[in-house]
């Protein structure tokens, strides 16, 4: 979280309502908050989604501020015994809100709220950094949102044709339009390389560097099948959805494919989950240098 989208954040909640900021933040935006009354800390809550029924009881904040963290129906509950009237306001940094339990949240008069675009530039960067290695190649986009969207205009700048997949570049029989309404909004040439595809199976089939940025949502659950795999020849995988999207299926048959790296960057108790969905959860340990968050 930068300075300021942190401080946006905060100012929306006035005066000396508790903010409790469960995820972590730079060493420059832990300073600037260290200054502001009533702003407590706890980035290790995003790695223990366990610790914040209690942590929530304990510090009894007006809003919290998640990252991937889990907010499940016993944090809430928590948080509701503990706190003598009030309201409770989640921020989600980022855009999913596969996390949290928002049927509960609702029960309890929670407000939640997400942050779509703060973390884009450098989600963007990550993947570019992971993906866009080697020389000119056809690279494939598995959403149209702002991290891919940034990623394209990286891809185009060194190089590479772009084959991309979104449902909203999709819906028309001719996608021209769309095409040029999503080049110009993220600041790419209307001539370049970019081709638009009516599935992301053809995404797979015709790539050579992936990237994977879509929401976790009921359409997308699952939607990463073992044909997927099977029909990705290119060398590189790089995903910043929740791993939810690939099936047990499709894990396992990435993993065993000793000519694919895959990236997969999520929280660390997904991460920990996909593990596990592995036979014998043989899921290589994370390399030196690698985020917590991160597996391959």
């Amino acid at each position: 979280m930068r300075n300021s989208a942190a401080a946006s954040q905060l100012r929306t909640t006035g005066g000396l309502r508790r903010v409790l900021v469960a995820t972590p933040v730079s060493d420059a935006t832990r300073r600037s908050l260290a200054g502001l009354p009533a702003v407590s800390v706890r980035p290790e809550l995003a790695a223990d989604p366990d610790a914040l029924p209690a942590a929530l009881a304990a510090e009894r904040p007006d809003t919290v501020i998640v990252g991937a963290n889990r907010v499940d129906a016993e944090a809430m509950a928590a948080w509701t015994a503990a706190h003598d009237g009030g309201r409770l306001v989640i921020v989600r940094r980022g855009t999913s809100l596969a996390g949290i339990d928002l049927d509960t949240a609702a029960r309890h008069g929670i407000e939640v709220v997400s942050t779509p675009g703060v973390d884009a530039p450098y989600v963007a960067r990550f993947i570019a950094d992971a993906l866009l290695t080697g020389p000119p190649s056809m690279v494939g986009l598995v959403g149209a949102g702002a991290v891919n969207g940034r990623v394209a205009a990286a891809a185009v700048a060194r190089g590479h044709h772009v084959f991309v997949y979104s449902p909203s570049l999709a819906v028309d029989a001719d996608p021209r339009p769309a095409r040029q309404a999503w080049m110009a909004a993220h600041r790419i040439d209307g001539t370049a390389g970019i081709t638009v595809a009516q599935s992301a199976h053809a995404v797979f089939a015709v790539a050579e560097l992936l990237s994977v940025a879509v929401p976790l949502t009921a359409a997308t659950r699952g939607s990463v099948d073992v044909d997927e795999i099977r029909a990705f020849g290119g060398s590189r995988l790089v995903s910043v959805s929740e791993p939810e999207i690939f099936t047990t299926d499709a894990v396992i048959a990435a993993h065993a494919r000793a000519d694919l790296t895959v990236v997969i960057d999520s929280a660390p108790t997904a991460i920990g989950a996909l593990r596990r969905r592995l036979p014998g959860s043989r899921c290589p340990r994370r390399p030196p240098g690698t985020a917590p968050g991160t597996a391959r």
